[in-house]
């Protein structure tokens, strides 16, 4: 009798359990369902590209939780990411300029959904552009003066006095470094009217940061970049 109402209680367990991981799975459609991103790698002369490197990655609170997905494009420079969860991504293919759902190279994965990202490779050599920003408060320190400078990586950036920057960038998806001067943090980045770095979604400062710009070939316009700062009393994290 012992030995049934002992398999009576392993079943009811059981049953709880399977109940509670089919409650998570309803509660959690985007850890449920499967997304794709799909697309085409193209030399700026159309002509489709093989054997490059495209990566998506899948942005998290702590980068240790941060999972890049890797995907080489075949002959038709084709690629496709399959069975992706949902979330924010980055995604590249090395200096490629993406146009479709993005083309600032962060985009928003819905569950279940298939997205196109196409890329354009810019041509080796080409000459660096314009590329104009600004410096600016946020809210709980406005009022409070702006940094005399910033030091940037990967790219030239010129610091004015009215906050205003300048920058020199050739065509393509470069990743720029940020590093603000003590008492200051990078709250957030935009280029265009795309969010690509923003530290209340990755809920740390890390100082230096870094965000992703993508560059136009010309005639078409580059994207303006808005650096949001904060200040602090405390030690970078």
């Amino acid at each position: 009798m012992r030995i049934v109402n002992d398999q009576k209680l392993a079943l009811a367990f059981a049953l709880i359990l399977l109940a509670a991981l089919n409650f998570s799975l309803l509660a959690n459609p985007q850890e449920a369902a499967d997304a794709t991103i799909l697309g085409t790698v193209r030399s700026a002369d159309g002509e489709p590209q093989r054997g490059v490197a495209v990566i998506a990655t899948r942005s998290a609170p702590s980068s240790r939780d941060s999972v890049s997905f890797s995907r080489v494009t075949g002959a038709e420079g084709n690629y496709k990411f399959e069975g992706l969860p949902a979330g924010r991504y980055s995604i590249s293919a090395g200096s490629g300029i993406p146009s479709g759902e993005t083309s600032s190279g962060i985009l928003d994965v819905p569950a279940g959904k298939e997205l196109t990202v196409d890329f354009s490779m810019p041509p080796p050599a080409t000459r660096s552009r314009v590329v104009n920003g600004k410096m600016t408060m946020n809210a709980e320190s406005a009022g409070k003066p702006l940094p005399k400078r910033l030091t940037f990586g990967n790219a030239t950036v010129a610091t004015h006095a009215d906050g205003t920057l300048t920058a020199l960038m050739p065509p393509g998806m470069r990743r720029i470094t940020v590093h603000a001067p003590d008492g200051y943090f990078v709250e957030s980045v935009t280029t265009g009217s795309a969010l690509v770095y923003s530290a209340q979604e990755l809920q740390r400062t890390p100082n230096p940061m870094a965000f992703p710009i993508s560059i136009p070939l010309e005639p078409n316009p580059t994207p303006d970049f808005i650096i949001t700062l904060g200040t602090r009393t405390t030690p970078s994290q």
